[in-house]
Formats: C-alpha cells, structure tokens, sequence
C-alpha cells in the first residue's frame, strides 16, 4: 500500500508528456488542463480490477462441489492484476444467507478453490456466488436504505451506522440452481424443495408486487429545448423480466407507435419544448399499463448523439445557451482518455473504428469547472476480438460408459496457463447466468444489474443485434468509471487498502473507569423507555382506528412515530475530567497500543505477535500469509501501562460457581482500559435476483424460455420442480435453520457491528418502523424475536428428532435442553453454548417485500444449544477470533479406468474432469486425457484463462 501511495504522489506531480500534446492543440485548451491531468493520472494510479469466475459446470445437487477459477484484470494495462493478492469468495443461499466466505490466493492475477456442498447446504434453491476484492470495493459505494429509526440502533454513533449500511453497486456474481439431495445413487431430478416457513404468506402476495416499469434515458442524460433529442426507454417487470408492447409518440399523437426493439427497449426522437411536461404511457401486449414522465428539457445544455455507421462512430454535439469554446469532450475506455477535443459548436466528430478499444466507451462533455453536461456510453464491436481464442479438437458425439476421452487444446496465447471443465452435457442446465470471461471482461462487467445471456449480442453483426446493444448502452444509469470521481478533486476517496495478505482494520477506544456493562446497559435502558412509551401511542392509534388490511399502521400514525423518534434525545459526547471518555464515544480520546497475536495452528508453525499505535483511534494489521484457520487475539492498552501486562487465560468448569462467575465478567466487563472492534469489509446486502437468473433458457444461444405450468403448488421450469412447503409450523421447530453460527462467532459479529445479533444479522427486516425489540422470553406482544434454548427431552423422543442421522449437526446429542426456558434471563450460564441457529420467515433478498408488512411481520428465534457433552468454553480476557486464512487447495478426483473397470455402476460424476492450471505449451498447445462415468455421454468442454500479455482464452 505504501509504494502504491508514493508511485500515486510521484506520478501526480510529473508532467505528462501525451497530456500535454492534448491539451495544447488549440487556443484556451489550458483551461481544461487541470481535469484533464487528474483524468490521465488517476486511471493510470488508482486502476480498478475487473473480476471472472470460470466454474466447473451450470447446476449442482446437494453432496455435490464446486469448482472454480478466478481471474483479475488491471483497467490500467488489460492484463492480470498485481494488486490485490487477496480474494473473498463467498456462497450465498437462496435467501440471501451467507454460507461460507473463502480467501483465495492470487498470483499473477489467477487463483481457485471450491465449495463442498455437504452438511452446511441444508436445503436447495438459486444459491449465489458472490466474489469481490477489497481494492474493488473503494467503488461503486453507496448507503443502504434504511430509516430514521436505524438510527437509534447505534445510540447515536453516526459512523458505526455509515459502516453498517455500506452497499455496492457492482460486485461480481453467478447464480445457479442447486437441486435436491439425488433420492437414488445416480438419479438427477431436478427438484427444489424450498426451505421450511413457519408461516404461511397469502398466496397472492409476491404476484400482486409484480408490477410493469417504464425508464425513460434521454440520450446523454438530459432533454436539451428546442433541438432533437433521442429518448430510450426500458420496460420491464419490477423483477426484471421483458416487456414487449408499445406507446403512442409524447409530443406527436399522430405519428407512428413507438414499438419495443429488443429486451424490453427501445427509443423515440423528441423535440421538447421548454417549461413543458411530457409523458409516455406504455401498454404491454397483455393489456398490462404503465406511465413515466420525462424530465423537464433544459434551456441551457448540450444534446449529444452517438451513431455507429460502418467502420466509424460519429458523435454529434449541439450546445444550447452555452458559449461553445468553454466546452471539451473526451472519449474514455476503462477510465483511460483515448480522445480529446475542444468544441467550437454545432460539430460532429468521427472516429474510426481502429482508434478505440474493443468494449464499452464513454463519451463526455464538461466545462473547465469540471460541471458534466453529457454522458454516454457506447459499444465498440471489432470482429476479430470477439472470436474465441481456444480451439477443441478431437471431440466424438457420443462415449460409452468409462471410455477413455482425449482432445487437443490449441491456443493463440503461448506457455500460458487455463481452467478447463469437461462435463456431461446431457446433465447440465443451460442458464441465462452465462457470461465467459469475453463477456464479462468487456461486457457485463461495465454494466449495472445483471445482463442475460450477454453472448447474445456477439452472435451476429447485423442490424438487430448492433441495435440491441446500443440500446443496452443508452438505458444505463451507472458508470464503473465515474467522470466527475476521476477528474474533480475532492469527489472520491480510497477507503479500502490494496491487500497482498489480508489487512485487519478496526478502532480502539479508552473507556471512562467502570463497567461496559453499566455503560452499554444505560444507554439501552433509554432506548427500552422510549420504544415502549412508542409502542403505547401506536397501540391506542390502532383502537382508535379502524384496523387496515394486513394490519398496516395508516398515514398519520407513521407520520407521528417519525415525529417522537426526531424528538428522541441522542446519547451525547461527553469526556469526563480526565479527558477520557465514555465507551462507544471518543472524538478526544488518547491514542493507545494494539496488540495482536495469530496463534500457531494452521500453516503457522509458530505464533506471530505484534503491536502498533492508533492514529486517529484506527489501526491497520497486516497479517503474514497463512493457510486454514488460527485463532487471532486482540487487545489495546494506554501505552503508557501496557510494559509487563500479562495475558490471563480462564478456564470455565463445571459445578465451580466462583469461577464461573469470574469468567462471566471477564467477558462483558473487561479490565483492560480500552474497547476494540473490527470493521470488517465484507459486504452485508445483498439484492434481489433477476427474473432470468431464477429461470432456465432453452438453449445457451437464445433468449428463448420454455413456458410454465402451475399445478398444486408445484412450480414447472423446463425440468426443474419448484415445491414449497405451505403447511404453517407454529411451533418450535429445529429441522431447517437459516443460518448456523458458533456462539463466540455470534458475540464477536454482534460487538464488531455495535448491535444485538439479531439487529446485526436481520436488519430489522427492512421495514421503516421498530419491530425487532429486545429479546424477551415468552414473546411479549410487539416483539417478532425471541430465544429459545433447545427443545425439551419429551419433544426429542417425537419426530422429527427421532429420525436425525447420528452423524447431522441435528442429531439429539447436540440438542440438549438446559431446563432453564422459563428462568430469569440472567441467571442462564450462557457460555455453556456450542451453536447459535437462527430460525425465521425473513429472506434478506426480499427486504421491503409486501409480505414483510403489518400482521406479516417474519416471526424469528434465535436457538443456543449447549456443548452435547454439558462442557464449558474457555473465555479470554481480550476479543478472540477464529481467522480464515487463504483457502487450502484440493485437487479433483479423476479416476484412471485404463486398467480395471467397476463391476457396477458407482461413478455418477456430472463434472468429468476439471483443472485449474492446464498449460499451454510455447506453441500454445495441450493434450487432455480423461475417463467418462458410469453411463453413456455427450461431453461439452469450457476452458478459460488470460496470457500475460493480457490476451484473454476462451472457447466457444
């Protein structure tokens, strides 16, 4: 991080000679030479990384593993990335639960690794794998919406709640089906059993907020008065499927429809008049209406146009109240400035084809004040970079069951190295989630939302697939390469470092003398009274009021919650004589020691210490590179008293009440003079899915999809059958939990985001208004959370206890009841615990969803179960953590049938082969050989890489 810091400062203040030669071409050019030097230096400094994942095959089963490769890219140079050395991968489930979060290794831009979809899945769906580097999340960042009420959560820690509601833009992501448990050894149906809600939503609820929605996207961003401008539009269901249909002109009723062109879109031509509103209603071929209004023109702008005719692009500009010589255009690609020019008025620039780079483009106008009055995107097709760059040779129709399977591999690229998966092509699914790394490099990756079947648009270059991708880049409201971040100073910041082994950062703060508890406890005993004198006013509210539908608070009530909770008093700042302040406060408190310690498990064969001081109240910990998991301590001290400060370990046993109560309050009330926490970078939103990643295409090379047939609740896509399970189960049941987490897990995620576990894993299900109170047992009337503590013995002796596998995380032995369900809160020993699961009806991608309005609110538990043996953990004095270091590599197994076939069938492989690291030698070549699986098959072969020099390999 430091060398890229002081390349950034040297490379900042050197004069750029080809910048220079730009900006100087013509009369006044000067004036724009501060932008565009900040332009050309940040793309070569602060370059992004795009990101691919190559997986092994389109559609899993429950016991199955995935494969995969990642390859980063630098925007700078095109080729693998040396930035980052660190890759979070993670797979989500259909709910949008986290499963597991692996490290990955990256060298020279490449690394894998897999997911074993064993006890951990434990229910099917659409799962997502969702990848990401820490540098890449430094853009596309924005606040997640939430309401005023969130705010109390933090008790008035603005920056706890800024981080807690961080949300991206763009990250990289695949969906996929992952299909039931095969009920017979090589049985494949492809059934999905959705997981077990405790209620039963009206049937009606998810149709009845599918809902039809028209975009409208002048072209270049704005109507311009007076002069023509082109306006695309997109109409789409709100989850994301197409629309076909058509609208009468805005401003000419006479002229002809405007029809839908491709994917829902298309486009008209309007001359706006000034001060005038205009509005187009759109109607779909199924009778379905939809309005949206255009923005009002503006008396002072520049329409722009973009056309593509033959081997040039031809960029039109009309400035209106504008003097012509205080505006430039540039033509960006991947944040680097191919073009630069002055503009003098009414013009219209052309560039050939052979200037530009394959891939999206960007067109801007600005003034040397740096203010942007037109943007566009464009797609650049060249022919010849759009062929697939890997041949396969030698491949039969058909093998037999276990024949030997041999074919070639011929490359452009030499001595490179590729991934390369061999599957069954008669067992996979063809999705519209099909991006290779063509596409997704040059395509998708500049892109907002999720892009089906973007190979599409390559197939053909012809006057309906050109169209259709221009009018992908016109109804774009997103740029990966913000203009204004990169050219005005002060509009972007870096907040994620470059990581080559993984970064710790996080805060440490001096505590006034006393109890955290005492503190924290205050602080939620404020909160309580407020929440329950407002729960009081909405109870006579809705005696008062007639009850609505679905039990929603009306208008005036929100209005008046909104209103009590502005007036709630905050938690104020104060320090107290010594300069030391409250905990969870600390503007002006003293910088302190942090010490850290990695443990010696995993690959570290010996433990690895160290300490910095806080700047700020921050630190930064660079960890050494290791492999699996350690146990990670973190502790801070004024520095002044930390020389001789001893570690105290406590062992907890059993039947020992004066050490138990010890280790109690070693846990909440911490003798150390300071609080630490980490603010971890992993993002905690995730978004809906799109209607085409949830659905099957028929055929990987159309936009086709075969229909859909409802029948008794059971779903019919293609050969996917979707069930769910409808019955409501009111009580207690343990059998499909949405999240499992280790118990000091649970206490370190519920620390670290400054909320109780709840709050910090459901969000408050989205909704505007404090549903989630503190957890209370039994349930009082408001609350939708409580805790439970394990079934009771009798109910483990009845299903569906008494038919748990021995070996599942769910047998009864790990089930055992503490007997305290109707004791005090505070007398249950909690550090008996082994696992926390958390049961509820809320799904995080559906967060704002009708069904999560009203009497509808999801009803949670979060459930503890003790160690099955009544052991007890041993507690640490400072913040304890179980790191993951980089992911350790596997190998796939891939038997040799050359000398001895099975006697029966065993081998039920869908995958046959798969290898990360197949090298292509200096004539670009390689020789693959493989056996096939027990049954007869028609093999397909994906392969993926980049060369060093960039070159990116694929076949079709």
């Amino acid at each position: 991080m430091r060398k890229a810091l002081l390349l950034l400062i040297l490379a900042w203040s050197l004069p750029l000679a080809v910048m220079a030669q730009l900006t100087r071409r013509s009369d006044g050019s000067y004036r724009f030479e501060p932008l565009l030097d900040r332009l050309y230096k940040f793309a070569m400094i602060i370059p992004q990384e795009k990101l691919y994942i190559h997986m092994d095959n389109t559609c899993y089963f429950q016991g199955d593993t995935i494969w995969f490769a990642a390859y980063l890219v630098k925007t700078s140079t095109d080729k693998p990335s040396d930035v980052s050395g660190v890759l979070y991968v993670e797979l989500l489930n259909n709910e949008g639960y986290l499963v597991e979060r692996k490290l990955i290794e990256m060298q020279n831009g490449r690394g894998h690794g897999f997911f074993a979809l064993d006890n951990q899945i434990q229910y099917s769906g659409y799962y997502e794998l969702r990848a990401y580097t820490r540098w890449q999340l430094n853009w596309g960042l924005y606040e997640h919406k939430h309401s005023r009420v969130a705010h109390n959560w933090f008790y008035g820690r603005k920056e706890d709640e800024k981080l807690f509601f961080r949300d991206y833009e763009k990250l990289y992501s695949r969906v996929f089906p992952v299909y039931d448990r095969p009920a017979e050894p090589g049985g494949f149906e492809h059934d999905i059993t959705s997981r077990i809600m405790r209620r039963t939503f009206k049937k009606d609820i998810d149709e009845a907020e599918r809902k039809p929605t028209l975009t409208l996207y002048p072209e270049g961003g704005n109507l311009v008065a007076g002069v023509e401008n082109r306006v695309a539009f997109e109409a789409v269901m709100n989850d994301g499927e197409w629309l076909e249909g058509t609208a009468p002109h805005p401003s000419l009723p006479e002229a002809k429809e405007i029809k839908t062109v491709s994917r829902g879109r298309g486009v008209f031509t309007i001359v706006p008049e000034a001060g005038k509103t205009y509005e187009v209603k759109f109607t779909t071929k199924d009778g379905l209406t939809v309005k949206a209004k255009l923005p009002k023109a503006e008396e002072q702008g520049v329409a722009l146009a973009v056309r593509q005719e033959g081997d040039s692009i031809f960029i039109k500009t009309h400035p209106i109240g504008l003097a012509p010589d205080t505006l430039a255009l540039t033509v960006m690609h991947e944040g680097r400035v191919d073009e630069f020019k002055m503009l003098k008025g009414n013009e219209v620039l052309r560039i050939n084809n052979e200037k530009l780079k394959c891939g999206v483009n960007q067109v801007t106008v600005f003034d040397a004040q740096g203010r942007v009055y037109a943007d566009r995107l464009f797609f650049v097709t060249k022919r010849k970079d759009m062929q697939p760059t890997l041949t396969i040779q030698g491949i039969r129709d058909d093998y037999l069951p276990y024949d030997s399977i041999g074919f070639d591999i011929q490359g452009r690229a030499k001595n490179a190295e590729i991934s390369l998966s061999v599957y069954d092509a008669l067992l996979h699914d063809e999705l519209f989630d099909n991006a290779n790394i063509l596409t997704e490099m040059l395509l998708s990756s500049e892109i907002r939302g999720f892009v089906p079947a973007p190979g599409w648009f390559f197939e053909k270059d012809d006057e309906e697939h050109r169209q259709a991708l221009d009018l992908l880049m016109m109804t774009q409201g997103w740029r990966r390469f913000n203009w204004r971040d990169m050219a005005v100073e002060g509009q972007w910041e870096l907040t994620q470092p470059d990581e080559r082994s993984p970064i710790i950062i996080g805060r440490a703060k001096v505590k006034k003398a006393g109890s955290i508890v005492e503190e924290v406890e205050g602080i939620k005993e404020d909160q309580n009274r407020f929440s329950e004198a407002l729960w009081a006013e909405v109870d006579n509210d809705k005696k008062e009021s007639n009850k609505k539908q679905d039990s929603e608070l009306d208008v005036e009530t929100l209005a008046r919650i909104q209103e009590r909770l502005e007036q709630m008093p905050a938690k104020e700042e104060a320090a107290n004589e010594d300069g030391q302040e409250k905990i969870l406060t600390g503007k002006k408190s003293t910088e302190v020691l942090v010490h850290a310690e990695l443990t010696a498990t995993g690959s570290l064969t010996l433990p690895v210490v160290g300490e910095a001081m806080t700047k700020n109240h921050r630190f930064h910990i660079q960890l050494p590179p290791f492999y699996g998991k350690t146990i990670f301590f973190l502790a801070a001290s004024d520095s002044t008293k930390w020389k001789g400060k001893q570690y105290t370990w406590t062992q907890m046993l059993p039947n020992n009440e004066e050490l138990v109560g010890k280790a109690r309050r070693s846990l909440w009330v911490d003798d150390a003079e300071c609080s630490v926490k980490v603010d971890w970078p992993y993002p905690r939103f995730v978004k809906p899915y799109n209607f085409y990643q949830e659905h099957l295409s028929e055929s990987g090379d159309t936009l086709t999809m075969q229909g859909i047939t409802l029948s008794d609740g059971t779903r019919q896509l293609r050969e996917v059958a979707v069930r769910a399970r409808r019955n409501g189960m009111w009580r207690f049941d343990d059998s499909q939990p949405a999240m499992i987490l280790d118990y000091y897990e649970s206490l370190n995620i519920s620390m670290d985001a400054g909320l109780p576990l709840v709050r910090a894993l459901c969000s408050d299900y989205g909704s505007d208004f404090p549903y989630i109170r503190s957890l209370t047992e039994p349930p009082e009337p408001h609350d939708r959370i409580y805790e439970v503590y394990g079934p009771s013995p009798q109910e483990r002796l009845d299903p569906p206890y008494c038919d748990i596998p021995l070996d599942s995380i769910y047998s009864p032995k790990y089930l055992k009841a503490l007997g305290l369900r109707k004791a005090p809160h505070e007398k249950i020993v909690r550090l008996q615990f082994d696992r926390v699961l958390l049961y509820t009806d809320y799904c995080p991608r559906l967060e704002g969803s009708r069904r999560y309005k009203g009497s509808n609110l999801p009803e949670t538990r979060l459930a503890y179960y003790p160690y099955y043996d009544g052991s007890y953990r041993v507690i640490y004095r400072d913040r304890r953590y179980i790191l993951d270091g980089y992911a350790y590599p596997a190998e796939f197994y891939n038997p040799d049938y050359s000398k001895q076939k099975p006697q029966e069938p065993t081998d039920y492989r869908r995958t046959l082969y798969w290898n990360p690291s197949v090298k292509l030698d200096a004539w670009g070549r390689a020789r693959v050989t493989l056996y096939n699986n027990s049954r007869s098959a028609r093999i397909s072969v994906s392969a993926a890489g980049q060369a060093q020099n960039g070159t990116l390999l694929w076949n079709k």
